[in-house]
């Protein structure tokens, strides 16, 4: 009962920083019921949020683009590489 109560007070007393650090987590981690209800109504009656969740959305997609294009690793090691860890091992050994 008093988590319920603690989720109603969420989403009935959540302000724009929190409505911030709770869009910036939404990118990290998956938001509770109450989070996304309390960040939807939030940001329902407020544009700066509103702005702010846009702005960072558009932020995250292009830095994960940027990522995948410029510093991606290729999915697995070259045969040439396997080789060299593999007697580089063998001489430690």
């Amino acid at each position: 009962m008093i988590g319920f109560i603690k989720n109603i007070w969420l989403i009935l007393s959540l302000n724009c920083e929190q409505s911030a650090r709770l869009t910036s987590d939404s990118f990290d981690r998956k938001l509770t019921w109450a989070e996304k209800t309390a960040l939807f109504m939030h940001r329902f009656i407020c544009a700066k949020s509103r702005h702010l969740g846009k702005q960072l959305k558009d932020m995250n997609n292009s830095l994960q683009s940027l990522y995948r294009a410029h510093w991606s690793m290729p999915a697995g090691l070259s045969d040439e590489a396997r080789e060299r860890i593999r007697s580089r091992i063998q001489e430690l050994s």
